[in-house]
């Protein structure tokens, strides 16, 4: 605001002790009140803007960066399901066809025992 005079100075006056009698509150010093907080007010109009436009600048880079880590996330997933289930088959299989050859085994050694024929103690005659 620029330092111009009062619109109606007023004299200054004096008391009968001889000293100055401040001038009436007013005019001045409100008008320069009232500027000041018209300019703090756009002062913090204008920060709350900028403060509202870098939060929702953030706010939509932060939910690009989910997006993608989703994308990414769910394409490994994807990838990843399909091998796992390859494996757990592979695994299930081997297990499978270990029980089945143990069980061959057992029954082939079985089969062999019981076709020995048994030895018999000689009585001494013979």
């Amino acid at each position: 605001m620029p330092n111009t005079p009062d619109r109606n100075p007023e004299p200054s006056r004096e008391d009968p002790l001889g000293r100055k009698i401040p001038p009436k509150p007013g005019s001045r010093t409100a008008a320069a009140g009232t500027e000041f907080a018209k300019a703090l007010a756009g002062d913090l109009v204008e920060l709350a803007n900028q403060l509202r436009h870098r939060l929702t600048r953030q706010s939509r880079r932060l939910t690009q960066i989910a997006r993608v880590r989703t994308t990414r996330r769910s394409v490994a997933a994807a990838q990843a399901r399909p091998a796992a289930h390859r494996l757990r088959r592979l695994l299930l299989g081997l297990a499978v066809a270990g029980i089945a050859g143990m069980l061959a085994l057992s029954g082939a050694l079985l089969w062999a025992l019981l076709g020995l024929p048994i030895d018999h103690r000689p009585n001494g005659s013979s």
